[in-house]
């Protein structure tokens, strides 16, 4: 199974952007809300015309939830999630095959071991920073964040008994 990196994907694909993927019409209750029929495989009723929302504006990238019971049921007591449990949803597999499948539908840079590990030797410059002013500190002098040259005085410690 291939290693998909779930974080990247959460930032790089909103609930939005895979609500659209499948074509799914919903109304927009104001700015942050979105509201409708529920379009889940696992939604038990065809009278309920507003039982699902998505809110984009919580968590990373959005969450929606359907409070129908019959539809709570069916996903063992869960109301809802985030999109990598939308798509698991949908398509009726775990939770890696989803992020497999949101990283195949939005090409999420990033997302494979390979990737991630490239991207992590760029994320670790300021550490690289931090040896380097541990060096000059060592060596005398130093540079604080705001600029400015501070100098540190060796005093010699002479043994006990000299």
């Amino acid at each position: 199974m291939a290693w998909v990196n779930f974080d990247e994907i959460k930032k790089a694909v909103s609930l939005e952007m895979v609500i659209a993927h499948y074509g799914i019409e919903l109304r927009r209750v104001n700015a942050a809300s979105l509201r409708g029929k529920c379009p889940l495989p696992t939604h038990g009723s065809d009278t309920s015309r507003a039982s699902f929302t998505a809110t984009l504006t919580k968590g990373v990238g959005g969450v929606w939830a359907c409070q129908l019971r019959s539809c709570v049921a069916a996903r063992d007591g869960k109301k809802g999630g985030n999109a990598l449990d939308f798509v698991a949803t949908m398509e009726r597999c775990d939770l890696h095959e989803a992020a497999a499948k949101m990283q195949g539908w939005f090409g999420v840079p990033g997302a494979t071991r390979e990737e991630s590990a490239r991207s992590d030797q760029t994320e670790n410059k300021p550490e690289l920073f931090q040896k380097r002013a541990r060096r000059r500190n060592r060596r005398g002098t130093n540079r604080s964040i705001s600029g400015c040259k501070v100098s540190i005085r060796r005093i010699p410690i002479s043994p006990a008994g000299e």
